[in-house]
């Protein structure tokens, strides 16, 4: 294959089910387990190839170890990773411990991470999420009229950067990876917007990759029946361009067959030392089961908050009951998963126990980030 770079487009909040269908017919699509339903963990998980209990990031105050390699580290590559906004006034800068750069500017051959806003909080013309919120709170057809544009939206943004790559002359040496940090709510399960509760449709993303060598026969994996996972695709991708030596905790699509038929996510949030929401999830192609970890004392104040405090309050106050459901009961099933909430409770602990966890440290995050995350409806105060 003539791979020298990785480019890996990221729309934030794009879910499985919402992936246009002219973008389906373009690469080789496959319906991928989010490692996380936040962003800050998802992105870890794509700049390092670990799972989240591996790096350790559970929220905007835990950047990415500093023992633990990522992407960008690779000796002889170019890494960069950009976002629309600047360092020091979005959080993602630092969970990642890097710098904006674009990749106009990479020299060959190059990684890049690109963090696309995607469908997630379409403000229209509102400047807050809490705005935003209070003027369609409910309106279930307007959020989702909403995102759908801001899909097609990301997507032109999509096709733009791979404009950019054909006019430099790299995108036939691109292996070129469009795929989300997590899925988002509509109104689904009580919920809007994602982190919880754990569901489908936050836990559901498509992988779409894309390269003249790479096909559907390319992979060991049927893409039309079969799940893979976050860490798969960086594992995948880094083989395809010659990496070898970068270790991840995914399977290489390519050459090999995932060792299981689901998928593992965790949500881990955190607010004064207090665990208020930690989902442990297992997921089929088309099933799951969710498994509430945190006490439900926890789980209580946090259900309070979000009607109360949260900038989201005024939409989760018409389906009070579902959200609460969804919350507070200690397991939620999905469809009809193929073993029994014990088995699926084992099959978790088993592979956890096979992992070798570390936990980050906190750090601050600066008055401008914090900020924005406040606006946006990233974190509450």
């Amino acid at each position: 294959m003539n791979i020298n770079n990785i480019f890996l487009f990221v729309s934030d909040s794009l879910r499985w089910d919402y992936l246009p269908a002219e973008i389906c017919g373009e690469g080789v699509v496959f319906k991928t387990v989010a490692q996380s339903l936040s962003s800050p963990a998802s992105f870890a998980t794509l700049t390092t190839g670990l799972y989240p209990p591996e790096h350790g990031v559970t929220g905007w105050r835990t950047p990415i170890p500093e023992e633990i390699s990522r992407i960008f580290d690779i000796d002889g590559v170019d890494g960069g990773f950009f976002d629309q906004g600047e360092p020091g006034e979005v959080g993602i800068y630092s969970v990642l411990r890097t710098d904006k750069s674009s990749f106009e500017s990479l020299d060959e051959p190059f990684i890049h991470l690109y963090r696309d806003p995607g469908p997630h909080q379409p403000l229209g013309d509102a400047e807050t999420s809490e705005e935003y919120h209070q003027r369609n709170a409910g309106d279930w057809a307007q959020y989702q009229a909403d995102y759908s544009n801001a899909v097609g939206e990301s997507m032109d943004r999509f096709q733009s950067c791979l404009n950019e790559l054909q006019n430099q002359g790299k995108l036939e040496s691109t292996l070129v990876i469009l795929t989300s940090d997590h899925g988002e709510l509509l109104g689904e399960h009580g919920g809007i917007e994602h982190n919880s509760p754990a569901t489908p449709q936050l836990a559901y993303v498509p992988t779409v990759f894309f390269h003249p060598d790479v096909k559907k026969e390319s992979f060991q994996v049927d893409s039309d029946d079969s799940i893979i996972e976050h860490v798969d695709v960086i594992e995948t991708c880094l083989q395809a361009a010659g990496h070898t030596s970068f270790q991840t905790s995914g399977v290489d699509l390519l050459t090999t067959d995932r060792p299981r038929e689901w998928g593992y996510n965790r949500m881990e949030s955190t607010r004064n030392g207090r665990t208020i929401y930690h989902s442990e999830g297992i997921w089929w192609y088309d099933s799951g089961y969710a498994f509430h970890q945190n006490k439900p004392t926890n789980r209580v104040l946090h259900l309070a908050a979000q009607f109360l405090i949260s900038k989201q309050r005024h939409s989760l106050r018409r389906q009070p009951l579902k959200l609460s459901r969804s919350l507070l009961r200690d397991s939620n099933s999905f469809q009809s998963p193929p073993i029994s909430e014990e088995a699926a409770e084992n099959a978790i602990h088993n592979f956890l126990a096979g992992l070798t966890k570390i936990e980050a440290r906190e750090t601050s995050v600066s008055e401008e980030a914090t900020e924005r995350l406040e606006e946006l409806g990233y974190i509450d105060t």
